[in-house]
């Protein structure tokens, strides 16, 4: 009988150490409701005994195929056949008392040597609550050939960059499960540098499902989404010298779910990539036509993506530039102290959004912003109205000296040339919005007082790490997983997460002095 653990690797972090112990103590879970969304099977396909899912407990895997059939198989995620893989003849034991998780691909090879289609099985063993897990099962080559594969050759985007990968989701609760084939690309802009990197999933009729449909984040019903992004925290993770905490993004996201700022939902999970740990992710709705459409009631919209952007990428450029190129000219060429001005320019852009939207930007002191990470969109009508989007807000809230609790990100967002040194000069348009609805004494006035309402209540001290706090809580049975894969301790992420407290209780103070110096 074979026996199968988790990779040897999973088996040196203590959190895992813990999972083990609860299970010793008879702490076990449901197995979970599962789902499993593919093509339909062929007659030559390889079976398991076990669908893909979570088990609390060792468990017998069987597989079964054509009578007179040889079973290859591998662990790896690479395609099982005569030249890679074993032979097949007994049950494999599934070992919970090593949590993590294990993957299989099985392919039969016929008495006259034809070869099946390639089956594909993932199973999380005995890992608890309450994170979601995500397995990736995929061929390795995918990832690490020298010339095609995707986290080897991480720069270049598209389609052509896109690799299938069978997806298996476990709900936190351990409740339910899905399998679904899909399409993986890396994702990201200087994020892709990285060892860690983020990724995106898309799903696809061409995979053989063209949603995924899943109750992914807490609190929410059932969920389809056509496009998931896994987001590594970019800056803020422990693989870089910062003050590192994963929650920075979050935080921010979570903090605009009280004001008329929008945000993505998002969930944080653990990551197995081909049965190997690779650490904390937040599963995060990839903003896009679809998500427009069925998150935000934009039936048809003109989604824009950081317009300073487009000498940098001319091939980016969609009709939907020409629409805010419309109102940035109108700006510019118009004084918005005159009030017809000022109502031409409100008449296109939601007010209460922008002012919102920006006021966390200058409270988190985003020091990646607003050169660039601008999602914008309006409905494609004639009174659509412009509103933005939080989105990437990892170097925020103290991560690095640019983004200090004493940062004046006011003077920043209202400064036409700034990139943060890091990017080419910008033509003004990201800031001119702003700098221009602030030349109107009634639009000033409003936004002073919406700054000294949230300061006061969504952004006050107590409110902030009320928020903090409930963040850390819930990613806090990952970080011993996180820093087995990428480095750091558990000391260390807890005296970062007291420095993001810190930034909370003085920020406020500070912003409004800001605030007093440019906006008297």
């Amino acid at each position: 009988m074979l026996t199968t653990n988790a990779p040897r690797n999973q088996t040196a972090h203590g959190w895992l150490a813990a999972a083990a112990l609860l299970l010793l103590l008879g702490i076990t879970l449901l197995v979970p409701r599962q789902t499993a969304v593919s093509p339909t099977p062929s007659t030559t396909a390889v079976s398991f005994s076990l669908p893909s899912g979570y088990y609390a407990t060792s468990q017998q895997l069987t597989l079964a195929a054509p009578a007179n059939a040889t079973i290859w198989l591998t662990s790896d995620g690479s395609e099982p056949g005569p030249t890679n893989g074993r032979a097949i003849t007994q049950p494999i034991h599934l070992n919970a008392s090593v949590p993590g998780v294990a993957v299989f691909r099985a392919r039969a090879q016929l008495a006259d040597g034809t070869l099946g289609p390639v089956s594909d099985a993932h199973y999380v063993l005995g890992l608890p609550q309450p994170l979601p897990i995500v397995s990736l099962l995929l061929d390795p080559a995918a990832l690490w050939d020298e010339t095609s594969g995707i986290y080897r050759n991480p720069l270049p985007e598209g389609i052509a960059w896109e690799r299938p990968v069978s997806v298996m989701i476990v709900s936190g609760d351990r409740q339910t499960a899905v399998t679904i084939p899909a399409g993986v690309r890396i994702h990201g802009q200087f994020s892709r540098g990285y060892a860690k990197k983020s990724l995106r999933l898309y799903f696809r009729q061409e995979y053989g499902v063209n949603r995924l449909t899943f109750p992914l984040f807490a609190n929410t019903p059932t969920l389809s989404v056509k496009r998931l992004s896994l987001h590594a925290s970019g800056q803020d993770s422990s693989q870089l010298p910062t003050n590192w905490t994963l929650l920075r993004n979050q935080v921010v996201a979570e903090l605009a779910q009280s004001t008329h700022a929008l945000t993505t939902r998002s969930q944080p999970a653990l990551l197995f990539i081909n049965g190997e740990p690779w650490g904390h992710y937040y599963l995060r709705e990839h903003i896009n036509d679809y998500l427009l459409r069925e998150g935000y009631g934009a039936e048809t919209a003109v989604l824009v993506d950081t317009p300073a952007r487009r000498a940098e990428d001319p091939d980016s450029i969609t009709p939907a530039y020409a629409d805010w190129d419309k109102l940035t000219e109108f700006i510019a060429a118009h004084d918005l102290a005159d009030e017809a001005a000022y109502a031409a320019v409100a008449a296109q852009v939601d007010l209460d959004n922008l002012i919102d939207y920006s006021l966390l930007q200058i409270y988190s002191a985003n020091y990646d912003w607003p050169y660039t990470n601008i999602k914008q969109f309006r409905p494609a009508t004639i009174n659509g109205r412009w509103r933005w989007i939080i989105w990437d807000n990892d170097l925020s809230l103290g991560l690095t000296p640019w983004s200090n609790v004493g940062q004046n990100t006011l003077e920043q967002a209202l400064d036409p040339a700034y990139t943060a040194g890091v990017a080419a000069e910008t033509d003004g348009r990201d800031t001119i919005l702003l700098r221009g609805l602030l030349q109107n004494p009634t639009f000033r006035t409003r936004f002073v007082a919406r700054s000294d309402e949230l300061l006061n209540t969504v952004l006050a001290p107590e409110a902030v790490i009320a928020v903090i706090d409930r963040l850390a809580a819930e990613i806090e049975p990952a970080i011993a997983l996180e820093n087995g894969r990428w480095g750091g301790d558990v000391a260390t992420w807890e005296a970062n997460v007291e420095q993001l407290r810190e930034f909370a209780r003085q920020r406020p103070t500070i912003m409004r002095q800001h605030f007093a110096e440019s906006l008297p």
